[in-house]
């Protein structure tokens, strides 16, 4: 499944390191090996120090980047007020955020919707929850793009459950498909990319398509490599000598205070 796999499982890494959840967590330094059995000192200290260097770095380069706003001009003042008041201020945050997850997981998705109320939207969706598929083997051009992620759903005897809801863009509509109790997916609904209607008749829905997939694709790189790929090992080996040395401290200051 594509949400178990090696990218998948780096871009929810990169998410943990980001949050200072680095693997360091998971280490239980109590735990020792002896002729082949686990074992647990109760005694030892568990000190886990996890250093949020990843964060530091990718909010210095993005800040670097983004640091002035886009600047822009058009002949006509009135179209570039327009731009001002209702696009840019949106447009400048979504890019802050846009840029820090191509750094933190390669690659980053913009997706551009109208609300409710007509407004041009963007938002960045979480790159973990993006199936690209592209148009030819060069991986520039999205020919469609499947969005899957959890939701909090009702089973047949009404609990609260959790289910997998899957949308299916092309370049015309979007398929919605939900989950069931057997883990299939049914399909619940075709929409088109957005719909407009008048004051005068507003049973009468029109159906509209942005005539290909409403999602902007951001890579950190050529290659669309994370930039926790290349410091991952050296955030570990600091976090665990620093662990360790903070617990032999510890341990030692308890023998000390035992003895006097």
């Amino acid at each position: 499944a594509d949400y178990i796999s090696p990218e998948k499982n780096m871009m929810q890494k990169a998410e943990n390191y980001y949050n200072n959840q680095n693997d360091i967590v998971n280490i239980d330094f109590r735990k020792y090996v002896a002729n082949g059995i686990t074992k647990t000192n109760e005694n030892r200290s568990n000190q886990r120090i996890s250093h949020n260097f990843f964060r530091l770095l990718v909010n210095q380069a993005v800040n670097y980047v983004t640091g002035n706003s886009i600047s822009y001009t058009h002949d006509d003042e009135k179209f570039k007020q327009y731009l001002d008041d209702f696009l840019m201020f949106d447009f400048d945050d979504n890019n802050i955020v846009w840029l820090k997850e191509s750094r933190k997981k390669g690659k980053a998705y913009l997706h551009v919707y109208y609300d409710e109320q007509g407004n041009l939207k963007y938002a960045v969706i979480p790159s973990e929850q993006i199936i690209p598929i592209y148009k030819n083997e060069f991986r520039k051009e999205l020919q469609q793009v499947i969005r899957y992620y959890v939701i909090l759903g009702v089973d047949e005897q009404g609990k609260a459950v959790l289910r997998k809801k899957v949308e299916w863009w092309n370049e015309q509509e979007v398929k919605i498909f939900i989950e069931d109790s057997k883990g299939d997916f049914i399909s619940v609904n075709i929409m088109p990319h957005w719909t407009t209607s008048i004051d005068t008749n507003p049973e009468y829905i029109e159906s509209h398509a942005w005539g290909r997939v409403p999602f902007v694709q951001l890579f950190n790189n050529d290659e669309a490599i994370a930039d926790l790929q290349d410091i991952k090992g050296y955030i570990d080996a600091y976090d665990i000598i620093e662990s360790e040395f903070i617990n032999q401290i510890a341990d030692v200051r308890e023998i000390l205070i035992k003895v006097m």
